[in-house]
């Protein structure tokens, strides 16, 4: 009888996969092929419009799934439901907003400029985009029990949308310059990487760390992320952008807290 790979080992496996593909190249000698921008978009201008418009398809895919997925969840007339779905979207939504803070602190800290005027190591259209789609796929996989009917319906067509919307963007991202391919494979690994740490958080069976050490986690996580950020300069500096910041954590947190039902979702 053949056994099937669990969900978190093909991560892990894409996630040794990718960087391989990375240290490869340096080995024999291919980084031509990694460190290539496909035009110079500082010489050809790019309306960046469709983009703006594409982010923002993603950022309403992104409220309506996770609010569809907190109101399916008071139709099943139970508050512990209720709570732990919120733990859930908390959860991720932290896990994001935490990590990008050492996603900011890579981009300087690898030091790599092409396809930039700046240090751009990592891509974060690919990590962010590629980190929701996986949270989107993992939810519908693992919680049947109260995405029934027209819910579930509507969150898939959300999901597709989101899905359709991502590719249409990380396809602007390569053809128009924005990154070199391996700024792309590094986003798409921190974005993997970044949705293991959630799931492994006690949503899966093999969880190995209780509810309170995940929350002291992720509070350990976000704080480090940002003062590394600071560190190097790329923490916010405008009033409105550091407020918004700090705005969306408190909120998110004092959600987090006030639910702190741990979610079995395998």
């Amino acid at each position: 009888r053949m056994r099937t790979v669990s969900y978190k080992t093909a991560l892990i496996v894409t996630v040794l996969v990718l960087t391989s593909i990375v240290y490869a190249a340096q080995l024999i000698n291919a980084n031509q092929l990694l460190h290539t921008c496909n035009i110079d978009r500082f010489k050809v201008y790019v309306d960046p419009s469709m983009g703006n418009m594409l982010m923002n398809v993603c950022y309403g895919c992104i409220l309506g799934f996770f609010s569809l997925v907190v109101y399916s969840s008071t139709l099943e007339n139970a508050k512990s439901t209720y709570n732990k779905s919120i733990y859930l979207v908390c959860y991720i939504l932290i896990s994001d907003i935490g990590s990008y803070g050492f996603l900011l602190f890579l981009k300087e800290y690898l030091n790599d400029t092409i396809c930039s005027q700046h240090s751009n190591s990592i891509s974060g259209h690919f990590s962010f985009h590629i980190y929701y789609a996986l949270s989107f796929y993992y939810i519908l996989s693992h919680l049947k029990n109260y995405l029934q009917g027209i819910n579930k319906h509507i969150a898939t067509g959300l999901s597709i949308l989101y899905v359709l919307a991502s590719v249409a963007n990380l396809y602007r991202t390569w053809v128009f310059g924005y990154h070199s391919l391996q700024q792309i494979l590094y986003g798409l690994i921190f974005g993997i990487v970044l949705h293991i740490f959630v799931i492994a958080q006690g949503f899966e069976k093999s969880r190995i760390i209780s509810e309170k050490a995940g929350i002291y986690i992720l509070g350990y996580v976000t704080v480090v992320s940002w003062a590394l950020a600071f560190y190097v300069g790329r923490f916010p500096s405008q009033p409105a952008k550091l407020f918004v910041l700090l705005l969306r954590l408190v909120v998110l947190w004092g959600f987090l807290l006030n639910n702190r039902k741990q979610v079995k979702i395998y």
